[in-house]
C-alpha cells in the first residue's frame, strides 16, 4: 500500500473529530497516520505510552511502513510547557494541551527523504537539533508529539516561528512554537506519533506550581477547544502574516464526543422531520 497525501491517509484540521489517532485527543493538527519512531534501534514508540527522559535522550529514527515521494520535515514538540512563566507578557502564546500550558520545540529537521527501508534521512543541518525530554520535577506528564509534514520547495518558517535562533538545546527561542502555524503554510501532516513523560525523581508528596496564567492561556474545559481567549489570527509575535493559528487547547475526548453526538442527533432529527 502506497502512502500518499489523499483522503485515506492524510491528516486533517477538523472542527469535529472523534478520534485523532496518532495525535493527542482534541489537539490540532489532528492525524490518523502512524509515524514510526525508534530510539537506539531497540525501542519503538507506542502511541500515548509513558517513556522516561533517559529512554529518549538520543535522536530517534523515524520511518513509515509504506512509501512516499518528495521532501518532508519532522517537527517534534512538547505541548505541556508551564504557561505561568509568561504572566505579564503582552505577546501571543501558542496554546498547549492543558489549561495554562504552552509549547516548546525539541526538533525540527528539514530536507528529509525516504530510503528503501522506509526510514527518513537528510543531508541538511537541522533547523533545531534534537533535544530530549526534560520535564520539571513534580510537574504533570508532558506530551511530546512528532509530526511529519510535506516540505514545499520554497518552504520558509511562518511568521510565528521565524526570526529565532533554535541552535542551542536550551535556547529560549524554542519556547512558544506553533505547530499549527506550520500546517497553515504547508498543509496537514501525513503522519504523527506521541508519548508522555515525567521526571523519574517525582515524589508522591512533592508539588509543582504552574504560576499565574496569562488570561489567554487560562481557559478550562468550558472553552470546548477554544484558544483560551487568544486573539483570532494573531500569528507573528507582534506582526501579521501567514501561519497564524495557535494550537487548539486540549479539552479532553469527552468534549469532542459530546459535540459529535450533538451533530448525530441533529441529523436524526432532520431525517425524521423530512419523513413526516
Amino acid at each position: 500500500m502506497k502512502y500518499t497525501q489523499t483522503a485515506s491517509f492524510a491528516c486533517f484540521l477538523q472542527a469535529v473529530h472523534l478520534a485523532n489517532g496518532q495525535t493527542p485527543p482534541g489537539s490540532q493538527p489532528s492525524c490518523e497516520g502512524t509515524l514510526g519512531v525508534n530510539y537506539n534501534g531497540t525501542r519503538s514508540v507506542v502511541t500515548d505510552e509513558i517513556l522516561f527522559p533517559d529512554q529518549v535522550s538520543t535522536q530517534p529514527t523515524i520511518y513509515l511502513n509504506g512509501t512516499v515521494s518528495g521532501t518532508h520535515m519532522v517537527v517534534f514538540t512538547d505541548l505541556s510547557i508551564s504557561g505561568g512563566r509568561y504572566n505579564g507578557t503582552t505577546l501571543p502564546l501558542a496554546q498547549g494541551l492543558q489549561s495554562c500550558r504552552t509549547t516548546r520545540l525539541h526538533w525540527l529537521q528539514t530536507g528529509l527523504t525516504q530510503t528503501e527501508n522506509g526510514s527518513f534521512v537528510s543531508d541538511t543541518p537541522a533547523v533545531a537539533p534534537y533535544g530530549g525530554s526534560m520535564p520539571t520535577l513534580n510537574d504533570i506528564p508532558h506530551t511530546f508529539t512528532f509530526y511529519l509534514f510535506p516540505q514545499p520547495d520554497d518552504f520558509a518558517l511562518p511568521d510565528w516561528n521565524a526570526g529565532r535562533n533554535y541552535t542551542a538545546l536550551s535556547a529560549p527561542d524554542r519556547l512558544n512554537f506553533s505547530v499549527t502555524a506550520i500546517s497553515d503554510v504547508v498543509g496537514a501532516p501525513i503522519a504523527a506519533n506521541y508519548y508522555r513523560t515525567y521526571n523519574r525523581s517525582n515524589t508522591a508528596t512533592g508539588s509543582f506550581s504552574n504560576g499565574t496564567c496569562p488570561p489567554y492561556l487560562a481557559g478550562g474545559a468550558s472553552d470546548n477547544g477554544s484558544t483560551g481567549g487568544a486573539p483570532s489570527g494573531n500569528g507573528s509575535n507582534g506582526g501579521s502574516g501567514s501561519g497564524s493559528s495557535p494550537p487548539v487547547e486540549f479539552t479532553g475526548l469527552g468534549a469532542k464526543l459530546e459535540s459529535g453526538v450533538g451533530y448525530l442527533l441533529g441529523a436524526i432529527a432532520l431525517l425524521a422531520f423530512a419523513m413526516f
